[in-house]
């Protein structure tokens, strides 16, 4: 993901990237997105290193989705 295209985003509440072929979530990614909501991941093919925290900026957070990962 490309942080830079969330960054002014500071409105949306709701993001759906599933069937998105991701594989990899960098820490500052949802960066910006202070007010979101939810995020729905599923059906990528994701892989998490705990050291990145890609869900650290995500204060507002209520529901993640990441089935099929």
């Amino acid at each position: 993901l490309n942080h830079a295209k969330f960054a002014k985003l500071k409105k949306l509440e709701i993001l759906h990237l599933e069937f998105n072929k991701l594989k990899f979530l960098d820490r500052n990614d949802f960066q910006g997105l202070e007010n979101l909501l939810v995020l729905n991941l599923n059906y990528n093919n994701l892989k998490f290193n705990q050291n990145e925290q890609p869900f650290f900026h995500l204060s507002s957070l209520e529901k993640l989705s990441l089935n099929d990962n």
